[in-house]
């Protein structure tokens, strides 16, 4: 007997059978030896059962992924379709139920961006929505008819300038007071 297959008799089944879940940190030999081991101890059908579960385990995680990627794929799909015809709408956060409401129930297809709610509370809570062209009268209806606004365009960039200029205007008074002071 080797060293290792000694120190694997040492080993609790629990602790054995970690060798086993995580196969790619063991060599061919250590994984070898430890099969053995489950063996002599009586542990074969127990570690039949966790290889299993183990191998179910990683063929759900499969499935989700490449689920995932099919869900991602539809979306951006459809985010290119629609947005190519650069028809959208912005909704308030607090209208976006009835909003839905009123497209899913006239049967127009609609994109919403997935946004970072984050974002969204950073500027104004709102909700884009892309269409296709030929439903864009149909959504004007509905919006007219939920008395739905749109959010509001903010430009900071002309307030920063006003606020540089005041800030500069303050410092040189101050720096003027304090030369005839002195």
């Amino acid at each position: 007997m080797n060293n290792l297959h000694q120190t694997y008799l040492t080993f609790t089944k629990e602790k054995l059978f970690k060798i086993f879940l995580s196969p790619q940190d063991y060599t061919e030999e250590a994984l070898e030896t430890a099969k053995k081991v489950a063996e002599e101890n009586g542990w074969k059908e127990d570690l039949s059962i966790l290889l299993e579960q183990k191998q179910t385990e990683e063929k759900l995680k499969e499935t989700e992924y490449e689920n995932e990627i099919a869900e991602k794929a539809e979306y951006y799909k459809k985010l290119v379709s629609v947005k190519e015809q650069k028809c959208s709408f912005e909704v308030r956060i607090a209208d976006v139920p009835k909003f839905e409401g009123a497209l899913n129930d006239a049967e127009i297809e609609f994109f919403r961006e997935d946004k970072n709610i984050g974002a969204q509370i950073d500027v104004y809570p709102s909700q884009t929505y892309y269409f296709v062209a030929e439903d864009a009268e149909k959504v004007d209806v509905i919006v007219k008819e939920l008395s739905l606004i749109t959010s509001p365009y903010f430009d900071y960039k002309p307030f920063f300038k006003m606020e540089v200029l005041v800030l500069v205007v303050i410092v040189l008074l101050v720096l003027i007071a304090f030369a005839i002071l002195t």
